[in-house]
């Protein structure tokens, strides 16, 4: 058994992991398996990198800094809005409420 400290940190960190399959199309029906697709760090909670990074997929921009700068400026200015108890993140309850995150995606992509 390994002991705690550098060794467990860097076969954690860099060991291979798993494929996740392509993403799951956020509908409302799949809002619980976005949240968790997209949750890379297991915090259950979405932090701006993460929708970032999940939008950008979403519109086939993955290469594009131009977009996901302009993404990260829109999320800046309204990020306000789905973080209603202003952790910094993006908690489950506060994506599935009504008319919030998952809501707005949903509507701007047109599923």
């Amino acid at each position: 058994m390994l002991p705690d400290g550098p060794t467990k940190f860097l076969t954690e960190t860099f060991q291979k992991k798993p494929e996740k399959g392509p993403p799951p199309k956020l509908t409302s029906n799949s809002k619980a398996e976005w949240f968790e697709y997209w949750d890379e760090d297991k915090s259950k909670s979405l932090d701006k990198g993460e929708v970032v990074r999940a939008l950008m997929k979403t519109f086939h921009a993955q290469h594009r800094d131009d977009i996901a700068q302009q993404i990260r400026s829109i999320l800046d200015a309204i990020w306000f809005m789905f973080d209603s108890d202003s952790s910094g993140t993006v908690e489950f309850n506060e994506f599935i409420k009504a008319d919030n995150l998952a809501d707005t995606i949903i509507a701007t992509v047109g599923n």
